[in-house]
């Protein structure tokens, strides 16, 4: 009857590959969310949709009532911003990530999600901008060097990628894998 486990569960096991274990404890956080915070229960109950019914609709009005009750929670900014970039509506998409970087629900994440968002959107000055800003916040963020360094080389500044790659290898020079990567 632990909620908040099964719902920590259920976020953690896609990162090892555990999709079917994700929805078992996604149901478990679910039928037992009375238990948790408010706020907690929606975030449950969005990733019960996310992961088990495949509701979107249900999953974003999830995100938007934790936002009338934390307008500024990182998690419901960050992921209903995801939810309006299925359905390609750019304003909400930048409004919802613009107040995420803007406020206490900033999160690497959130500055990545509008980097990516601003560049596809024929911004590449402003994406890299924004990971100018969240680099002197997450010096450590790999996956935002990486991606700095992605679209360096799209715009042609291939130095500029060559040389974001070398910060990369500078900062994780134990990281075997992530040298792969970039090498």
């Amino acid at each position: 009857t632990f909620a908040m486990a099964w719902r920590k569960l259920a976020v953690a096991h896609p990162n090892a590959g555990q999709l079917d274990a994700a929805a078992t404890a996604a149901r478990a956080a679910y039928r037992h969310r009375e238990r948790l915070t408010e706020r907690e229960r929606y975030l449950a109950e969005a990733y019960y949709h996310r992961v088990v019914t495949l509701d979107d609709e249900a999953r974003a009005d999830a995100y938007r009532r934790v936002l009338e009750i934390q307008p500024d929670d990182p998690t419901a900014l960050n992921n209903l911003s995801l939810f309006y970039r299925g359905r390609q509506d750019w304003e909400r998409v930048r409004e919802l990530l613009v107040r995420a970087v803007d406020g206490p629900g900033r999160s690497n994440t959130a500055y990545l999600n509008l980097a990516v968002t601003l560049y596809d959107l024929g911004d590449p000055e402003g994406a890299l901008a924004t990971i100018e800003m969240a680099r002197k916040l997450y010096p450590r963020y790999s996956t935002l060097l990486q991606v700095e360094a992605e679209m360096l080389w799209g715009t042609g500044d291939h130095q500029g990628a060559i040389d974001a790659a070398g910060t990369i290898l500078d900062v994780f020079p134990d990281d075997n894998v992530l040298r792969l990567e970039v090498l």
